[in-house]
C-alpha cells in the first residue's frame, strides 16, 4: 500500500543518505530506498524504521584512524551486473582505505544497460581508478605522498589480462575508453591490479543483498570500530587509576596532618622550659609564631611536591592506557 503522506519517508530518506557519509554498512540499503521516494509503500518505510533501530544498537560503531595508519591506498570494487528487477542496470560499488580505514566508498545504478557482464566490469573498474587518482592528487595536495602504488582488489582474473594488454578484442571496442584509461594508470604505477578470492570481497556490503551471517561477517572487516565501546573501556580503567591516586594522596595527606599535630605537642611541651629560661614572654610567642609559619611553609612545599609527582604520574599513565586501548 503506498503512503498517504510520504513527508515522513522523504526526510527519513534524506537523513539516512547524509549517515552514508560515515556509515558504508547501510549505503547499499538506502540507495535501493531512495529510488522509490516517488511512489513509497508501507513496505518501504517500515525498512526505513528497521535501518533506524539497526543505527540505534550500532551507534557507537564509526570510522577511526589510526596515527600509525600507512599512507597507502586500496580498493575494492565490485559490480551486480543487470540487478535493477525493474531497469535491468548494474549497480556499481566501491570502497577506498587509507592504510586500514575507509575513506571513500560509492554504491551507484549505472546509467545505462550492460549489454555483458564485461561492459559493467570495466564501468566500475573505471570508475574506482578516477576515484583512487582524484585521492593521490589531494594527498599530494596535503604533502603526504603514497608510499606506494594503490591497490586494487577484484574477483576476475579476466579483467587483468585485458587491462595489461595492448590490443583490444573486436568484442571490447565499445569500452575502449575504459580500457584506455585502465591500462594507462596501470603503466604509469598509480594502480596496480590484484585478484581476490569472492569469499573475501569486502565491497558486496555495497552491491548486493546479503544474508544475516554474511554481512556481519563482512561488517566485523570493514574497518570501523565502536569507540564508545573503547571509550568505556578508557573511563573504567582511570576511574580506577584515580580511585588509587586519590587514596595515595589522601593517605600522605592524613600523614602529614599527624606529623604536624606529633610538631606542634612536641613544641608545645617545650613551652615552659622557655618560659623558665626566658622572661620576656612576647619573644617566645613571637618565635614560635615563626616556627610555626615556616613549618606550615614546608609542609606545603612538600605537599606541592607530592602532588606535582602524583598528577605527572596519573597523565603518564592515562596516555599509556589511551595508546594501548585505541593502539595508536
Amino acid at each position: 500500500d503506498q503512503l498517504v503522506d510520504p513527508t515522513v519517508f522523504h526526510r527519513l530518506i534524506g537523513c539516512l543518505v547524509y549517515l552514508t557519509n560515515t556509515h558504508p554498512n547501510i549505503t547499499y540499503i538506502v540507495h535501493r530506498l531512495s529510488q522509490y521516494v516517488a511512489s513509497p509503500t508501507q513496505t518501504h518505510h517500515q525498512a526505513d524504521f528497521r535501518i533506524l533501530r539497526y543505527i540505534k544498537n550500532t551507534y557507537g560503531q564509526d570510522i577511526f584512524l589510526k596515527a600509525t595508519s600507512n599512507i597507502t591506498l586500496k580498493a575494492y570494487r565490485d559490480f551486480d551486473w543487470v540487478g535493477c528487477p525493474d531497469s535491468r542496470k548494474s549497480t556499481t560499488s566501491y570502497i577506498v582505505y587509507l592504510g586500514d580505514s575507509p575513506i571513500s566508498w560509492k554504491s551507484k545504478k549505472q546509467p545505462i544497460v550492460s549489454r555483458s557482464s564485461f561492459e559493467a566490469e570495466y564501468s566500475a573498474l573505471a570508475q574506482t581508478v578516477c576515484e583512487i587518482q582524484w585521492l593521490t592528487e589531494l594527498l599530494s595536495e596535503l604533502h603526504l605522498p603514497l608510499s606506494h602504488p594503490a591497490t586494487i582488489f577484484y574477483d576476475n582474473h579476466f579483467a587483468i589480462k585485458i587491462a595489461t594488454n595492448q590490443v583490444f578484442h573486436e568484442r571490447t571496442k565499445h569500452i575502449e575508453i575504459d580500457c584506455h584509461l585502465i591500462r594507462e594508470k596501470v603503466q604509469q604505477g598509480t594502480v596496480k591490479l590484484l585478484p581476490v578470492h569472492s569469499t573475501l570481497q569486502l565491497v558486496d556490503i555495497l552491491t548486493k543483498p546479503l544474508s544475516p551471517s554474511t554481512f556481519h561477517h563482512i561488517n566485523s572487516k570493514l574497518g570501523t570500530i565502536d569507540i564508545y565501546a573503547k571509550l568505556e573501556g578508557l573511563s573504567e580503567i582511570q576511574f580506577q587509576l584515580i580511585h588509587c591516586t586519590t587514596l595515595f594522596i589522601a593517605s600522605h595527606l592524613l600523614l602529614s596532618v599527624l606529623f604536624s599535630y606529633i610538631s606542634y605537642i612536641c613544641i608545645l611541651s617545650l613551652f615552659p622550659f622557655f618560659t623558665l629560661l626566658y622572661n620576656n614572654t612576647f619573644l617566645i610567642y613571637q618565635f614560635f609564631f615563626f616556627s610555626f609559619l615556616l613549618s606550615f611553609i614546608f609542609l606545603l612545599w612538600i605537599h606541592h611536591e607530592y602532588f606535582h609527582k602524583v598528577y605527572t604520574h596519573t597523565v603518564k599513565h592515562c596516555k599509556t592506557i589511551f595508546v594501548k586501548i585505541y593502539k595508536i
